[in-house]
């Protein structure tokens, strides 16, 4: 038998780190081809996913569903490491001093510099708002699309049931 080069508690705590460290998901943007869109997202926290469904309950019964498009969007704003797009099977982000002009991309680099939802992606989408929420809003082409997104997201990162979709999405 083979004795470890370290002890247990080390090794695991190596490894959560690295499981951690790569821990993110790629979703497509729906309705996006040519280019196709993606987003890589880190998990969800449980507080964010409170915050969202308080945000939801606290708003008045005429302002629920744009509480929840909100809530919806920041989860998802708050999780993006960043957005890249395909093309011809290859991988590419906005050039950040022009936005009109794709550049080839490594997401998986350590060193990859994302295209975000910011003043970068609201001017190739041709958004004069450039907060956050107003560049999200344009990036996916229906109000549903982003729940259905948020949605996704929360169920990867191993919080959703019934109550908390509930409490996400208002009810």
């Amino acid at each position: 038998m083979t004795e470890a080069k370290s002890s247990p508690m080390t090794s695991l705590r190596d490894r959560k780190k690295q499981i951690l460290e790569s821990l993110h998901i790629d979703l497509a943007v729906p309705r996006w081809s040519d280019p196709e869109l993606f987003i890589r997202y880190t998990p969800v926290a449980l507080k964010e996913v409170e915050k969202a469904g308080k945000a939801v309950e606290r708003a008045k019964a005429g302002d629920k569903s744009e509480a929840s498009i909100n809530a919806n969007m920041d989860v998802l704003i708050r999780c993006h490491v960043g957005i890249y797009a395909v093309i011809s099977g290859e991988k590419y982000c906005l050039d950040p001093d022009d936005p009109e002009r794709w550049v080839p991309f490594d997401p998986d680099a350590s060193n990859a510099e994302w295209t975000r939802i910011d003043e970068t992606l609201a001017k190739a989408l041709g958004v004069e708002d450039e907060r956050a929420r107003a560049v999200c809003r344009e990036l996916f082409n229906t109000e549903l699309d982003i729940v259905a997104q948020a949605s996704r997201l929360v169920e990867w990162s191993g919080a959703y049931d019934d109550e908390a979709r509930e409490r996400f999405e208002g009810e």
